[in-house]
């Protein structure tokens, strides 16, 4: 994982029907909170707080919502392992402020762009 520039904190938020891979994605917090003094973990019990569902439209746990200092709408379902690891690394380090490397052909997309444009991106398990 590259440098963090700012702290970030991860808001995971685990329960509710059909929650699947908690203590596992638990787990993995806790290794990638050790990794750096800038990374904070703070845990949301939707059971406990179901109100917290709506306005985020989480329907069941886990999910990661990075927080940094770069406000950044990025919210991750389920265990980020195997070749979800990177990009969900990459989320953490754009919420602490740093910047992305794109390739030109991106970069020229996103500057054409002429309207905001909503990306879903799902994955299955290898």
């Amino acid at each position: 994982m590259g440098q963090i520039q700012a702290p970030v904190t991860l808001q995971f938020y685990r329960g509710g029907p059909g929650e699947k891979n908690a203590e596992e994605t638990a787990a993995l917090l806790d290794l990638i909170k050790n990794s750096s003094s800038q990374i904070e973990i703070k845990e949301h019990n939707l059971f406990r707080d179901s109100q917290l569902m709506g306005p985020l439209g989480i329907k069941h746990g886990p999910v990661i919502i990075p927080r940094g200092p770069n406000p950044i709408d990025i919210s991750y379902y389920g265990y980020p392992a195997r070749r979800e690891l990177e990009p969900f690394l990459d989320g953490v380090l754009i919420a602490s402020g740093q910047i992305p490397r794109l390739s030109a052909s991106t970069e020229t997309f996103l500057k054409e762009l002429d309207q905001d444009l909503l990306i879903r991106v799902f994955v299955t398990p290898d």
